[in-house]
């Protein structure tokens, strides 16, 4: 796609082997892109800040998996342990600690960590005030990739980024409008949806065709066994049927005298 959008005059997308767009690149971002993205990287903490987190703890301080809690216990952020897995903010610290080369980090390693998950709290808090909404795209220790829905021009954008920057503890942003990469991804996830619902619907259909049969074939059962129950009176021990609608009837005569 980078390449497609550097080069190409013309770009058309197609999910499926159909075509779903085409136009110039600034047409498709214009039509289809939502809002805009802005990669944000925060300042390093430095030593004093580093220090003041960890209580006057010595920094050069071993922490294991076993000693964990008992760390953050004592440095009162007992509640980042939650932070510490897998798929988690802290998902580094959490490789560092169970894997077989190294089980185990700095103080000062984890301490930093904390620092960049508070700070991308803020950042997160003042991008829910000030956009109608935002998207998390990627983001790694202190740096993070958003998508913000803003109906402004970029002019706006900037100007209220980097009023709030030293208060964000901000190093440095970038705000463009969405990849065309982006928005194929959107376009194609649009798509296997449409595929899902579709699926869906024709499942429940069948099912409703597949209980509709089943009733029938209840009430064929009921009627077959309600007219092995019917008794006729014989009248002289002879009778005669007759069809009528398709439906058989005996009707039993009584024989002259």
């Amino acid at each position: 796609m980078e390449e497609a959008e550097a080069l190409g005059t013309k770009v058309g997308i197609l999910i499926g082997g159909n075509f779903k767009c085409m136009g110039s690149t600034q047409h498709l971002k214009s039509k289809f892109g939502k809002g805009y993205e802005i990669s944000i990287k925060n300042n390093t903490p430095n030593l004093a800040q580093l220090q003041h987190l960890a209580l006057g703890k010595n920094l050069k301080a071993i922490v294991e998996k076993c000693n964990i809690n008992q760390i953050l216990s004592e440095i009162q952020q007992s509640q980042f342990i939650e932070q510490i897995n897998e798929g988690k903010f802290a998902s580094s610290i959490y490789f560092q600690l169970n894997s077989k080369k190294s089980n185990q980090v700095e103080l000062a390693a984890l301490v930093e960590c904390i620092f960049n998950f508070y700070t991308q709290q803020r950042i997160e808090q003042f991008l829910a005030q000030n956009f109608k909404g935002f998207q998390i795209l990627e983001g790694l220790n202190n740096y993070i990739k958003v998508r913000v829905e803003c109906e402004q021009n970029l002019g706006y954008l900037f100007g209220i980024m980097n009023r709030y920057q030293n208060e964000l503890n901000i190093c440095s942003y970038t705000i463009s409008q969405t990849t065309l990469e982006q928005i194929f991804h959107d376009i194609a996830n649009q798509e296997i949806n449409k595929k899902v619902e579709n699926n869906n619907l024709n499942s429940i259909n069948i099912e409703r065709i597949s209980n509709n049969e089943i009733q029938i074939s209840s009430i064929s059962k009921q009627i077959n066994i309600q007219e092995q129950n019917i008794q006729y009176p014989l009248l002289n021990n002879q009778f005669q049927p007759i069809q009528i609608n398709h439906v058989q009837i005996h009707q039993f005569k009584q024989q002259k005298k």
